[in-house]
């Protein structure tokens, strides 16, 4: 399927498009990020998250490797590096009746990796809040 949700996700992913990724999600898209213990939610929280991660994970190399996709759920695999530190993470999302994303799910390993991670996007988010940049 050519525009189901995970494909439109993954592309606008690999191209960095941030800019369209507002309406892809639900207006009660819950995140659940590995930079939280706990989840966050609306519309407005998720695009700062995604836009600090890929601002981050397009600062060095950054590809898709897999996605998997169900009817109401996929998975999109990724790689990077941060600071030349390789990381391999998973978008695990979920998608409504109308094919906005409801549920996002991030996961990142390995831990060093993770750690590098959550320190870098923490900084982002607070650099973009603080810029205005939302």
């Amino acid at each position: 399927m050519k525009n189901d949700p995970l494909t439109v996700f993954r592309d606008r992913a690999e191209a960095n498009n941030f800019d369209e990724f507002r309406d892809m999600f639900a207006s009660d898209v819950t995140l659940h990020s590995p930079t939280s213990e706990n989840p966050q939610y609306g519309i407005p929280m998720t695009t700062l998250c995604i836009r600090a991660a890929m601002g981050l994970l397009h600062e060095g190399s950054f590809k898709v490797v897999r996605s998997f996709a169900n009817e109401n759920s996929g998975v999109v695999e990724f790689e990077a590096t941060i600071d030349d530190e390789p990381i391999n993470g998973a978008d695990f999302l979920r998608w409504n009746e109308d094919g906005k994303i409801d549920e996002f799910k991030v996961m990142v390993r390995p831990r060093e990796a993770a750690n590098l991670f959550c320190d870098k996007m923490l900084a982002k988010v607070a650099d973009l809040i603080r810029t205005g940049k939302l």
